[in-house]
């Protein structure tokens, strides 16, 4: 009798073992990977450059959350079926790689694929401005004019042509500090507004040997007679390839409150360089 209930023991001893195993390690299904080199950007007419810095991606299956990816990325999704995928292409704000977020003023890519598990399924994701979103070109030094004025320093921004200094095939702007005691602070001859209640953003490319500084200055009277200080919002360490920036002008217009805004460059001098401006435009809503 001993022996009959020891076994009956043991049989419900290993019986909620292999339960507990099953709770433990249950049956995973196999994902599809999605791989993403990077996004291309199409502007809408008049909007500029097709540049972007896009470096991260947002993903999202049948509206549910996958993850945040670096850009390039494979990354797995658990998909069964046909199912939708969102991708919510991501910048650095103020050039601050741990400040990653969705650009608000750019579209999701959305694409429809068949799961196919265990395998690698390589998408071009594409994006545009979004409706609604206004572009207005503070200066893309196309007709050879920077449409800026030195405020004070001893170095004027013109422009170049050089095909070894272009960006794009057409001219960009250039400060050049031909000694380490030239300097140049230079604002846009044209203002603009700025949504102080929502994003807004001053996109540029820049290519730099030296240091330099980006910054804004409110406008407070109709006639642009009446200025606040230049205030310099963040520094930009050099950059021997192009690159794009995204600043964030959304905190300074909201605390200004002014009716417009020129944009502020300054190379401030200490050693002798280059710095090239292309693509200056405030993107807002």
């Amino acid at each position: 009798m001993r022996n009959f209930y020891s076994s009956i023991y043991l049989a419900l001893f290993l019986c909620v073992g292999l339960m507990n195993c099953n709770i433990i390690n249950p049956h995973e299904p196999t994902p599809t990977y999605i791989h993403i080199d990077s996004f291309s950007f199409i502007p809408n007419p008049n909007d500029g450059s097709p540049s972007h810095n896009i470096n991260t991606v947002w993903a999202y299956y049948n509206n549910s959350p996958v993850g945040v990816f670096d850009l390039p990325a494979t990354f797995p999704v658990i998909a069964s079926g046909t199912g939708t995928l969102e991708l919510a292409p991501g910048i650095a704000i103020n050039g601050m790689n741990d400040f990653e977020t969705p650009y608000p003023f750019y579209t999701f890519d959305t694409f429809m694929f068949t799961a196919q598990p265990g395998k690698v399924i390589n998408h071009k994701p594409v994006t545009t401005y979004t409706a609604g979103c206004n572009v207005v070109i503070i200066s893309d030094f196309n007709a050879g004019i920077p449409l800026f004025d030195l405020d004070y320093g001893t170095a004027y921004m013109t422009t170049t042509n050089v095909d070894s200094l272009e960006f794009d095939g057409s001219p960009v702007g250039e400060i050049v500090l031909n000694t380490a005691n030239d300097s140049s602070i230079d604002s846009s001859i044209n203002s603009f507004s700025i949504d102080s209640a929502g994003n807004s953003f001053i996109e540029f490319n820049y290519k730099s040997t030296v240091p330099f500084y980006v910054g804004l200055q409110g406008v407070l009277g109709a006639t642009g007679e009446i200025s606040t200080s230049p205030t310099f919002l963040i520094g930009i360490y050099p950059s021997a390839t192009w690159n794009k920036f995204y600043l964030n002008t959304a905190p300074f217009a909201s605390q200004t409150k002014a009716t417009n805004y020129r944009f502020y460059v300054k190379a401030p001098g200490g050693q002798a360089g280059k710095l090239l401006l292309d693509n200056i435009k405030r993107v807002s809503y």
